[in-house]
């Protein structure tokens, strides 16, 4: 009976103190002369007029138009900035009016840009204790980005405790990302601010009240709450905390976390959640009379945190690109920007991914931009030879973006245009680079500098134009790499006068946190790596080999750490170790003794005595990276072309051909794609069928137990968190990122080869023909029958394969001399060989 009167009295208690809740808002409209001012209030709020601070070149209003306020930097205009300046902001106070306390729930406001070339961007702020500590509300989408003349929304959802006496203040930093100094006819435009919730009355601080939190730094498993009391009873308040359910309205019987005793704001976190899963939470306090809860929130925790696909390392490993969206298909090589084109698709929006039914060369009629994020771009789709891309550049401006398996070969047919084959510059967030081939390019072949989180790994850059159509004339540079945490790995350089590659760097380029690591570099002309300045730079366990083109006084040099002085920048630092110089011993076995050359290599903040912060990757040693960059570097999916494989074969045997005139000509630096035979015939077989043109084939969605006729079971995901989708286009190229080769011919049946050599030590191939499409496994086992390596385990289409089995990139020196067995399973075809390992 006592049970009953408490939870009666305490539903009183919430019945009573919801009762007493009056909505409250208030409004500047930000639309005319004056209009700083409040233009409405709604309930017992009240507020300032809006605060303008200037900052670093005194931001001013500049005028107003039917868009809003318009704010610039008066006569000084606009300077670059990568992040806001915390002094330069436009302020918004609201508090509860005498009596009263507020919870403020939403903010909201119109944003917008006045002026050519919009690169405005800003930051959102609040306070409830005058800027003593500060809470970031954009946090979970990144800065604003001011791009529409005619106005966006903004809005964010709170919970956010304003005692009697207390102000809520919100601060918008608007900052510019554009060119180093504009004009002042450019504005950051605003209007619409509204501060909105809810009041009560302070005098019923005899009923405990509680609210809850924002959910925030949400994660796969866990996630951060918490409270406000809002009126503490009469009685000391004996717990508190949060609880939280995969049901509504959860209760101290579900899942709980504590947060102590009395009173004060609290926070909590929420562990063991499940990935991908809604929760419904409430902040709860427990006083002598019983428990009451806050408002209840929900939230969602994000998906596992895996690699964007299987091999995926470096900062960019955790790229989601299209995961979980659309599927667009490529049926025609055209440029036009109708359906069916790579235009057409790139230019779409949302989560999406690309693959191609169709394989052979795009003419691009112009620049290739992607513009919208959360892409990812499947070459290894192509049916046949694969995708080109030609005469235009391919250029990245977008967050979360996955390109693999594509080739993109500029050239000189177009003769106005003077870029890069692929580039991306823009500031722009997660994005990865896997297996792609560039080359051809009028100015730099391949540049990545200024982004965040960023891999490009296991891609071919070679042979830029030298003597081409470039205004400043000659060229052939590989590339400028950069970035705040920039992975850069497993590539091939070659074939370059310089730029291999040059390192960002000055006043306009970020260098920061950048790992150069596991890269082979071949025959460069007077310049291997350089620049940097003012950057923090690993160049570590990369191969450098000279070639025909290589001047005399640099076939030693690692890196020329000569800060450029035009740049008013200092040397950059740069951690140097491990790499190997083709020829040069003792430069090998002390990287600093010569290698690293110019003006820097005596600076003593050059030389850095530990690596900056890197996201490890599998490292091999120098030798080993060099060996199997030539073995599965470049778009090797669905086949290497003639570009790449003659390039490869070069970089093998120190040996070039072609140049028209570089250093007598014949030394591998060419002038024009049409020495070395031009664009390639890219020919195209028939795609398999897809009924429901998910991206998967009716064959291996049969056999995975899928329907082809339900196009929304691609974005099923499995265990280890990739949908169904990527399941399939990660089998497609498992074995050519695990040192797999597949040669063209088609065979009559299933066959397993015997391993060659044999007896082998440390490495032998092992050739199999499949007859089929099937799933295939291919495994090692030692003579008591144990498994030690799975050489391949994925879909295979019909074709004879290659795989290389090393023991010592495998297994270290953990293998003894012996007698081991290896055994393919396709379909229902099995055969097992013996082979002989002697050390």
């Amino acid at each position: 009976m006592r049970n009953r009167f408490t939870i009666a009295l305490l539903l009183l208690v919430v019945i009573n103190y919801n009762y007493a809740q009056k909505t409250a808002s208030i409004t500047w409209n930000l639309s005319s002369v004056d209009s700083q001012k409040i233009s409405l209030t709604v309930g017992d709020i009240e507020g300032k007029k809006e605060t303008l601070s200037g900052g670093p070149n005194g931001m001013v209003i500049a005028s107003y138009n039917s868009n809003g306020q318009r704010l610039n930097q008066g006569s000084f205009g606009w300077v670059k900035e990568a992040t806001h300046n915390d002094s330069r902001y436009i302020q918004f106070d609201a508090s509860p009016s005498a009596g009263n306390n507020l919870v403020v729930s939403k903010v909201s406001f119109n944003f917008g840009f006045a002026g050519s070339t919009a690169s405005m961007s800003s930051n959102v702020y609040y306070s409830t204790d005058n800027w003593v500590t500060r809470t970031q509300m954009n946090s979970d989408i990144g800065s604003l980005v001011y791009g529409n003349s005619t106005g966006a929304n903004y809005s964010k959802e709170l919970s956010v405790a304003v005692p009697n006496g207390a102000t809520f203040s919100v601060r918008i930093y608007p900052f510019w990302v554009g060119t180093t100094t504009t004009s002042t006819s450019k504005y950051a435009v605003h209007n619409t601010m509204i501060i909105s919730g809810a009041t009560t009355s302070s005098s019923q601080n005899n009923q405990l009240a509680i609210i809850t939190s924002n959910v925030n730094e949400i994660k796969d498993v866990s996630a951060v709450s918490g409270g406000s009391i809002l009126s503490p009873g009469v009685t000391p308040i004996l717990d508190k905390g949060v609880c939280w359910s995969t049901n509504p309205l959860p209760t101290i019987n579900d899942s709980k976390v504590s947060a102590g005793s009395g009173l004060g704001n609290y926070s909590a976190t929420l562990n063991s959640l499940l990935p991908r899963t809604k929760y419904y939470v409430r902040a709860f306090a427990a006083n002598s009379d019983g428990t009451v809860y806050g408002n209840e929130l929900t939230f969602t925790t994000l998906p596992k945190t895996i690699p964007s696909f299987p091999g995926a390392e470096g900062f960019g490993k955790f790229t989601t690109g299209g995961r979980g969206g659309a599927v667009y298909e490529v049926t025609n090589l055209n440029d036009d920007n109708l359906p069916g084109s790579l235009r057409w698709a790139i230019n779409q929006s949302g989560p999406r991914t690309i693959v191609f039914r169709v394989s052979g060369t795009i003419q691009l009629k112009s620049t290739l931009s992607i513009s919208k994020g959360d892409l990812t771009i499947a070459g290894q789709t192509a049916p046949g030879d694969g995708i080109c891309l030609r005469d235009y550049t391919l250029s990245v401006n977008a967050n979360n973006v996955i390109i693999r398996f594509i080739r993109s070969r500029y050239g000189d047919a177009v003769s106005t245009n003077e870029d890069d084959a692929i580039h991306g510059m823009g500031y722009y967030k997660n994005i990865i680079i896997d297996h792609c081939s560039f080359s051809w390019s009028i100015d730099e072949t391949a540049s990545f500098y200024n982004n965040e989180n960023f891999t490009m790994q296991w891609c071919l850059i070679s042979e830029s134009l030298y003597a081409s159509i470039h205004n400043k004339g000659n060229h052939g540079y590989g590339g400028i790499w950069g970035g705040t945490n920039a992975s850069y790995h497993h590539n091939l350089l070659a074939h370059h006068t310089s730029r291999n590659p040059r390192f960002a760097g000055g006043q306009t380029a970020t260098c920061v946190n950048v790992d150069f690591r596991n890269n082979a570099i071949f025959n460069w002309g007077f310049n291997s790596a350089y620049g940097g300045e003012e950057g923090k730079i690993n160049v570590v366990a990369n191969y450098y080999k000279s070639g025909p083109a290589t001047s005399s006084g640099v076939k030693a040099r690692i890196l020329d750490a000569s800060p450029n002085p035009t740049e008013g920048k200092g040397v950059g630092q740069f951690f140097v170790d491990q790499n190997y110089v083709e020829g040069y011993a003792a430069i090998t076995a002390n990287n600093w003794a010569g290698g690293v050359q110019g003006s820097g290599a005596s600076d003593p903040k050059a030389k850095a005595t530990t690596p900056f912060p890197y996201e490890p990757i599998v490292v091999q040693n120098a030798q080993q990276a060099y060996n199997s960059i030539l073995q599965i570097v470049g778009c090797n999916f669905p086949k290497r072309d003639v570009v790449d494989t003659r390039v490869i074969e070069e970089t093998r045997t120190g040996t070039a051909k072609f140049g028209a005139t570089y250093g007598g000509g014949g030394k591998g630096i060419i002038n024009s794609q049409t020495e070395v035979g031009g664009w390639p015939e890219l020919k195209s077989t028939a795609a398999p069928v897809d009924t429901d043109k998910d991206g998967m084939p009716d064959d291996w969605e049969k056999a995975k137990g899928l329907n082809p006729n339900d196009k929304t079971d691609g974005n099923t995901f499995n265990a280890e968190g990739y949908t169904m989708l990527e399941v399939y286009l990660n089998e497609l190229v498992a074995s050519s990122i695990t040192d797999v080769k597949k040669e063209e011919s088609i065979p009559v049946g299933f066959e397993l080869e015997q391993n060659y050599p044999n007896p082998f030590n440390p490495e032998t191939t092992i050739g199999y023909k499949v007859q089929t499409s099937s799933n295939v496994s291919l495994k090692v086992y030692d003579v008591l029958g144990r498994e030690v390596a799975t050489l391949v385990n994925n879909y295979h289409s019909a074709g004879t394969y290659k795989v290389a089995f090393n023991v010592e990139t495998r297994h270290g020196a953990s293998l003894q001399s012996g007698v081991y067995f290896y055994r393919l399973h396709a379909g229902n075809f099995n055969e097992t060989k013996k082979m002989l390992l002697v050390k």
